[in-house]
């Protein structure tokens, strides 16, 4: 797969102009590119979790993670979690660390994930938008099984529906 740093970024090169990852479309519909390699958008493109949200749908080889916005949205890291939830498939989004620099960060971010994810969870179970056991599948999915499935070998069958 291919990553690719989305939303709010660090430095002197920010563009604020094209911060949605939603400007990657054209990329994303280009027959080079198309179900052709796995594009994973990082960081949920944070600030604009609804535009990430809207591209993991509509698009059969883009996938995204939970890095920054669940600790770097401050109080309402669970609400951005929930609106990157939102369209996407839930096989399609991953935890991410986002853990640099310093060790410390890798174990605050875990932790944190997991206590915003749990949140998140028994939130959406308890409004019954999914069962128990629902959020329980989610929650293995997002820490270990659509990662695991994301970073292996494209499909054959989805390179097979790819135009010559």
């Amino acid at each position: 797969p291919i990553q690719f740093h989305t939303g709010e970024g660090g430095g002197s090169r920010i563009d604020f102009k094209t911060l949605s990852p939603i400007h990657m479309v054209p990329f994303l519909k280009d027959k080079r590119v198309l179900n052709r390699v796995k594009i994973v958008l990082l960081h949920g493109g944070h600030p604009h979790e609804e535009d990430t949200s809207f591209l993991v749908s509509q698009f059969e080889n883009v996938y995204t993670d939970f890095s920054a916005m669940f600790y770097l949205a401050g109080v309402k890291g669970r609400e951005r979690m929930a609106a990157l939830l939102e369209r996407a498939p839930l096989s399609k989004v991953m935890y991410g660390s986002d853990g640099v620099m310093f060790p410390e960060v890798w174990w605050f971010a875990h932790d944190w994930f997991r206590i915003q994810l749990t949140g998140l969870l028994n939130g959406l179970v308890e409004n019954q938008y999914m069962t128990a056991a629902r959020a329980r599948k989610a929650a293995r999915m997002f820490l270990y099984d659509n990662a695991m499935n994301c970073y292996t070998k494209l499909s054959s069958r989805l390179c097979q529906r790819q135009p010559k």
